[in-house]
C-alpha cells in the first residue's frame, strides 16, 4: 500500500492550524472563506532521495496554500540532514511512527530500536500488523497483497517472538487499556461497537 500518514497525519493537519490561526488573526470565524489576498506557503521537509514523493505544488484542500520543498531545492538528500543534525549538534533521530511499515532493520530506523526504547509502542505495533490483516481477510478493504509490517513479509510477532511474548507479558494491562480507549473512541465516532 502506498504510505498515505505523512499526507494524512502531518502534512493535512497542519495545514488545517494554519487555516484556523490565519482565519483568527484576522479577526474571521473557522467557516469564512480565506481572503483572496491571503496564500500561505507551507515548507515539506521531503529530502532530495525522497524527490518521487512530491507530487503537487498546490494543497488539495485549501488552493490558497502552495507547497515548498527547501530539501528538494537545496538538493539535500536525508543523509546530509542527518550530517546537519550531529554537526550541530542536535538529535539526529529520524522521525518515524512505531507502526509505520517503513521501519526496518536494515535503514537506521529499526524495530530493535523500538522494542529496546518503547517495548509498549512495539507491542501496539504488533496488534496493528495483526488487524491489518484481519480487516484484508474481511475484504472490505481493497489492498493489492497481505499486509505486514515487517519487511520480510512475516508478521510482527513472529519476527521478534521473544520481545513479543515478553512485553506482551509485561504490558498486558496497558495494552488492553489503550485497546478499550481507541474502540471507546471509534464507538463515539461511529457508533458502532468494535471489538478486538
Amino acid at each position: 500500500m502506498p504510505p498515505q500518514c505523512t499526507g494524512d497525519f502531518k502534512i493535512v493537519p497542519v495545514q488545517q492550524m494554519a487555516r484556523k490561526f490565519v482565519l483568527r488573526d484576522l479577526g474571521l470565524k473557522p467557516t469564512q472563506r480565506m481572503p483572496k489576498n491571503v496564500g500561505i506557503i507551507m515548507d515539506i521537509g521531503f529530502s532530495y532521495d525522497e524527490i518521487k514523493r512530491i507530487n503537487q505544488y498546490q494543497a488539495s484542500q485549501f488552493k490558497y496554500i502552495y507547497l515548498s520543498y527547501p530539501l528538494v531545492e537545496e538538493n539535500l538528500t536525508t543523509n546530509d540532514s542527518i550530517q546537519f543534525l550531529k554537526d550541530n549538534n542536535m538529535p539526529d533521530k529520524r522521525s518515524r511512527c512505531y507502526l509505520c511499515p517503513f521501519n526496518c532493520d536494515t535503514t537506521g530506523v529499526d524495530w530493535k530500536e523500538i522494542i529496546l526504547s518503547e517495548p509498549l509502542s512495539f507491542i501496539k505495533a504488533c496488534f496493528f500488523d495483526r488487524e491489518l490483516r484481519a480487516v484484508q481477510k474481511t475484504g472490505r478493504k481493497n489492498m493489492r497483497s497481505i499486509p505486514y509490517f515487517h519487511y520480510s513479509r512475516i508478521p510482527l510477532e513472529e519476527a521478534y517472538p521473544e520481545d513479543f511474548r515478553f512485553f506482551s507479558a509485561i504490558y498486558k494491562q496497558e495494552l488492553e487499556a489503550w485497546k478499550q480507549e481507541w474502540f471507546d473512541i471509534l464507538h463515539q465516532k461511529y457508533g458502532k461497537r468494535i471489538s478486538a
